[in-house]
């Protein structure tokens, strides 16, 4: 699961095109642009996925994107156009061209390559650059409708913060076994503890779950009360 949502922003990927979300933060980091600044200050990250080819995008479809990266949580979208004559961005002036250089050689981008740049709270991240990955992959052609691609999902976190409530909840199926049992329970950070859940999935289609069932009542009992019941 963790490596899904790292990678794809999404714990469904559609794994029929590349187009992977990548970290940039350490080369955005210490500089005056306040955006990047705050949300590093405050266990974020600052992520972007590489659009071949299309350092040229018209800017109506820029800001078309950034609406787009709006509606799925992000408080906006930044940008890096490779361009043959320039680099293009609006956050260009708070960087040298050496930072610019080392992140277009640490995501592989080449002269004509587009970056698309979120930076928020991680699962925002997540969110937004994986739905950004899929509308881009649709808008460029890089999905091969006569190709399935499957995988399982495994290793679902058992628990979440949530952020409205403030407490920590179940994350999907409250009556799955947790890895590790009741020790787990009793010793370990929920937030670190992994559930015995899992998904098939093709072409970005979670086709059937399933999981290791809690089959043992003090399990039970400790597992509802962390999560406030």
């Amino acid at each position: 699961w963790h490596e899904a949502m790292e990678t794809y922003g999404i714990d469904k990927p559609d794994i029929r095109f590349g187009m992977e979300l990548m970290d940039i933060s350490e080369y955005v980091k210490g500089s005056d642009f306040k955006v990047f600044k705050s949300v590093l200050d405050n266990g974020g990250q600052v992520k972007v996925i590489k659009v071949d080819g299309y350092a040229n995008i018209p800017r109506r479809e820029l800001d078309g994107l950034v609406e787009y990266a709006q509606r799925y949580g992000a408080k906006g979208l930044a940008w890096i156009q490779y361009t043959e004559i320039e680099i293009k961005s609006p956050f260009k002036k708070f960087y040298s061209e050496e930072t610019f250089q080392k992140i277009k050689e640490a995501t592989n981008a080449q002269t004509g390559d587009l970056l698309l740049v979120v930076a928020d709270k991680p699962l925002v991240v997540a969110q937004a650059l994986g739905e950004l990955r899929l509308e881009m992959g649709r808008r460029r052609g890089l999905i091969n409708e006569n190709e399935y691609k499957f995988l399982w999902v495994v290793d679902f976190p058992m628990f979440e913060y949530d952020e409205e409530e403030k407490k920590i909840g179940f994350t999907h199926n409250p009556f799955s076994m947790p890895q590790g049992g009741l020790e787990a329970l009793n010793t370990k950070d929920p937030l670190d503890i992994l559930a015995y859940q899992y998904d098939i999935v093709c072409n970005g289609v979670e086709l059937s779950s399933g999981a290791v069932r809690n089959h043992d009542m003090q399990i039970m009992v400790k597992a509802f009360e962390i999560a406030g019941y």
